[in-house]
Order: structure tokens, then C-alpha cells, then sequence
């Protein structure tokens, strides 16, 4: 919280008021039950999943896409809580992946489960590949067999996750964009291509109604990985996803990040058009992992704090805009990443996340702002037009244009109930509850 002489300060300053202009009339696109997704870390642990904490934070934020992702889940079933592999018997836990499913609440989830990798056993030498990948592939279709009983309905199963490291940027100079280390190996993406294609023909055999797609690469602005895989893959690939975060340092300024969100979303906008390209056919993209910090040993505090908000909803609004087909951001809970904490209180982008997806589902329309630092979005629902203001910058922000309506303010003091907005303050994120109509002033805007 600013202290009290400098709350003054910056009102002293009398900022140049923002004009908002919201126009329901222009729809420029529109969003989806996938819009605004979640990463469940610890919902693979039937226990946790089934807490009344757990599930009272995961009803609160009201994901309607939800992904199940842990590297955990590859540890033994008996010994690790995510644990979903029966390691003794080379299979996997199929009671524990049942009940665990079976205690997500949130009916209108669109679910997608991650695997992340081969098991251990299938690369005794450590090559870094199965040593038949048609073992992998049939571990694959073991899955999809027995999401055949699951209680909650599973919609994709996606292969490997952020493989592209070992297989094309360890390979190669400049963090991925330079040339191979060894031009005999520029890269082994058609390894990768061949246990993905094995994996996805093997999973569609049981179940061809399971979408399934990946490889959730770890770099969304690497396009010559994304075109060579998609090339590949093509005629096996349902989506293609993949994961950006903004930092690797707990000091990087406030500016830098937020910088960061706008970088992230473009990156995989380029990346949308280009695997389309690619394909040859639409194909939908899932940005289905991304937060802040690319590690948790920064334990960045703007990953649980009003930062975390504004940055979160730079990169849904914005990814929605851009027509991405979906969204999950890390993760749902836990005490470095988490939407909730590690005993189910609610940090302020769970607060964000509720709001989109129970006012954010319809039509895009046009919402303009005067001031560049004041993002915008809109959207015309059943109950209303819902509008969000983001203030990206450190400084208070007068506005006008807008309806007095309830609204709910999201800033470094909490969370604040107000009735008509006039001011936003730093680094903030301002819901104004659905109205069924704008201002006169407007309709002429």
C-alpha cells in the first residue's frame, strides 16, 4: 500500500482524464468456456482435490478449460500425493487418475490432461528417447482406455510437454536461434515428430473422439520449432501448444513485466498464424501454460499479489482478442504460482479469473480508451455489457465515459466494491458489472 503523503502526492498531479467509450454494436470476436483456463497442479492427488478449501477456491474462480499438469504425476502412485503411475507394475494408477477426476467440481470444465514425458523404464540408457517408442505409444492408449470410465468427461489428451528444450534449443546456439552446435545434429524434432505421431494414431485407435495434440512447447516465439513439428505432424494434430513466461528474476521493474505480457500474447499470435500456415487448415492454438516467473526459485511475490492481476489480465484480454483458441495459466494453487494458496485463500487473480468466467463468455465488442496505458475489454453477454479497465501503469488514472455501476476494483489495497468508477489507481484492474445499456454520451463516440 502507497504511504499516505505519497497517495497525495500523485492525486496532486491531476492526472488528464481517460475517456472510455464502449460500442456493443461492433463485435469484433468472441470468447469461449476455453478463454480463461487453469493449470490444476494439485488436483492430480485425489485427497487434495477432494478438500472442502480446494474446491471451494476452484468454484470460485469457475475455470471452464482446466489442465492437468504435474511432473509429479510421472513419480509412483503409492509415494508421490500427484503420483499416477503404478511403478511396480509398469502401469498406471487407475483408481487414483478416477478419483481424482471424479472430485473436480466445476461442471462446465473442458478437460485436457498432459503427459509430460516417457516414463523412466522405457529409457533405461538415458538417450533421451524411448527405446521403442511404440511402447510409449501403447502407454499413451493405456490412458485414453481408461478415460473411457472417467467420471468427468475428458476432451484432450496432449503429448509431452516442453520437449522442445532437449530436442531443438539445447542443440543449438543463442538460446534456440542460432546455428546447431554440431551441424551434423541441427536438431531431432523428427524424433520427437515420430513418437508424437506413434503416440497420437495409438490414442485415437481406443478413443477418436479424444482430441489430441501438443507438444506444449516451452517457447512460444520459436517459430522454426513449431513449423518443422507441424510438418510432421500435421495429419495427426488436433491443436498445437504452447507455454511463455516473462522473467527469470524477482527484480526485474513492474514495467518490464507487464512489457513481457504484451511480448508473450504476440508471440503466440505469430505462432497461431504460422502453424495455421503450416497445416494447411485451421488449427487451434492453446497457450496452456504461462505466469511471470519461469522458475519458482525466485518466488516472485507478483505471482500472488495485485501485480499478478494486471498481469494476468493483459495476456487473457488480449489473447482472446487475438483469437486464441485457449488459455491456462500456473496453476490453481500452491505458495509460490498459485491463483489460491496452499490453504485455499483466494489471491487476487482468482478473483480475476472468477470474474471472466462468469461475466467474460460472448461477444468481443469494441471498448476505447484516450490514455494507451489504460487497457480495455468488453463483452456482450446475456446479462449486460461487462467491461474491464486495466491500469498498467504506477499512476492514479482519472476515466469518464462509463456507466455508474457496481464495480469491483482489484489494486494493491484489495479488493474494493464501488458504484461508478472515476478513478483508477496504479497497477490495477477494474470490473464494471454488466449493464444493459451504455451512456448516452457514448452512442455518438
Amino acid at each position: 500500500m502507497l504511504p499516505l503523503f505519497a497517495t497525495l502526492a500523485l492525486l496532486a498531479q491531476s492526472p488528464t482524464t481517460a475517456h472510455i467509450s464502449v460500442h456493443p454494436e461492433k463485435v469484433l470476436g468472441v470468447t469461449t468456456p476455453l478463454s480463461f483456463g487453469l493449470n490444476l497442479f494439485r488436483g492430480h492427488d485425489p485427497v487434495e482435490a477432494g478438500s472442502a478449501s480446494y474446491q471451494k477456491a476452484i468454484a470460485a474462480m469457475r475455470p471452464g478449460f482446466v489442465r492437468y499438469h504435474s511432473w509429479e504425476a510421472m513419480g509412483d502412485s503409492k509415494t508421490t500425493a500427484q503420483g499416477w503411475i503404478d511403478t511396480k507394475n509398469h502401469a498406471w494408477d487407475a483408481k487414483k487418475i478416477l478419483n481424482a477426476l471424479a472430485a473436480l467440481t466445476t461442471d462446465q470444465s473442458n478437460v485436457l490432461i498432459n503427459i509430460p514425458t516417457w516414463p523412466d523404464w522405457m529409457d533405461p540408457n538415458h538417450h533421451g528417447v524411448p527405446d521403442r517408442p511404440a511402447d510409449f505409444a501403447r502407454w499413451c492408449a493405456d490412458l485414453a482406455r481408461i478415460l473411457v470410465n472417467s467420471p468427468r468427461k475428458v476432451t484432450y489428451l496432449e503429448i509431452t510437454n516442453e520437449r522442445d528444450g532437449a530436442f531443438y534449443v539445447d542443440l543449438r546456439t543463442n538460446g534456440g536461434w542460432g546455428p546447431p552446435k554440431d551441424p551434423n545434429i541441427p536438431d531431432r524434432i523428427s524424433d520427437l515428430a515420430q513418437i508424437y505421431n506413434l503416440a497420437a494414431d495409438a490414442v485415437k485407435s481406443v478413443n477418436p473422439d479424444l482430441k489430441v495434440g501438443g507438444p506444449a512447447a516451452a517457447r512460444a516465439d520459436l517459430l522454426p520449432f513449431a513449423e518443422k513439428f507441424v510438418d510432421l505432424t500435421k495429419d495427426h494434430l488436433d491443436f498445437y501448444s504452447a507455454h511463455a513466461y516473462a522473467s527469470g528474476s524477482a527484480s526485474d521493474p513492474d514495467q518490464k513485466i507487464l512489457t513481457r505480457a504484451d511480448q508473450m500474447v504476440d508471440s503466440v499470435k505469430s505462432l497461431k498464424d504460422d502453424v495455421e500456415r503450416h497445416a494447411g487448415r485451421p488449427l487451434p492454438v492453446l497457450f496452456d501454460e504461462f505466469n511471470i516467473s519461469w522458475t519458482w526459485e525466485t518466488r516472485d511475490p507478483r505471482m500472488t499479489n495485485h501485480l499478478g492481476a494486471v498481469f494476468d489480465a493483459l495476456i487473457l484480454t488480449q489473447a482472446a482478442k487475438d483469437g486464441i483458441a485457449g488459455t491456462a495459466a500456473w496453476n490453481e494453487r500452491d505458495g509460490i504460482y498459485g491463483k489460491s494458496s496452499n490453504d485455499g485463500a483466494l489471491r487476487p487473480s482468482a478473483y480475476l479469473y472468477g470474474q471472466l468466467n462468469t461475466f467474460g463468455i460472448g461477444k468481443i465488442v469494441q471498448c476505447d480508451s484516450s490514455d494507451s496505458e489504460i487497457a480495455t475489454f468488453a463483452i456482450q453477454g446475456q446479462k449486460g455489457t461487462a467491461i474491464w479497465l486495466i491500469n498498467r501503469s504506477p499512476d492514479f488514472k482519472k476515466v469518464s465515459g462509463l456507466p455508474g455501476a457496481k464495480a469491483t476494483l482489484i489494486s494493491d489495497t484489495g479488493m474494493t466494491e464501488l458504484q461508478g468508477v472515476t478513478r483508477l489507481p496504479p497497477y490495477s484492474v477494474c470490473f464494471i458489472h454488466p449493464v444493459s445499456k451504455m451512456p448516452r454520451r457514448q452512442e455518438s463516440d
